[in-house]
């Protein structure tokens, strides 16, 4: 009877996916194990809520054929964007042309940068912030880390 209804517990939370904190949670290697034991290799798997695209994923992973009935467009935007992943040139190219968009007179990217522009607490010349402290219920940060190579 215990084994008709096992206890699936993954190996890890995996919560570094694109919008993940959306999504049910879906622990690393929780399907896999069930489905070696469960189903023939090369077998069609029904996912029939297609709730998380990582669960689709990790059933396909496992080299079964799987249909997912996705009624959510941003879970199947997700599902088609980890099942086909882009190059990183393709990403390297978007970013690069972001950073040529301009806002006002200047490019993006040097905007950006700038909005991270501070003096140096020790020798006030100015650096650029690598994070900004924040404290909750403050309007501003309260502290800042930075390099500076001058001091």
């Amino acid at each position: 009877m215990a084994d008709e209804f096992p206890f699936l517990p993954g190996e890890k939370l995996n919560e570094s996916g694109l919008l993940s904190r959306f999504l049910p949670p879906v622990p690393d290697g929780l399907i896999a194990p069930w489905i070696e034991k469960t189903v023939q290799p090369g077998s069609l798997i029904l996912d029939p809520f297609g709730a998380s695209p990582g669960l689709t994923l990790q059933i396909a992973r496992t080299g079964n054929k799987v249909i997912s009935c996705v009624n959510n467009p941003i879970a199947r935007f997700l599902l088609t964007l980890e099942a086909n992943p882009a190059t990183e040139e393709v990403y390297r190219a978007a970013l690069a042309e972001l950073a040529r968009c301009r806002v006002g007179e200047e490019r993006l990217e040097i905007h950006l940068a700038n909005l991270y522009r501070t003096q140096c607490s020790q020798c006030g010349n100015s650096v650029f912030a690598e994070e900004f402290i924040w404290e909750k219920g403050t309007k501003y940060p309260t502290s800042k880390i930075s390099n500076c190579k001058h001091c």
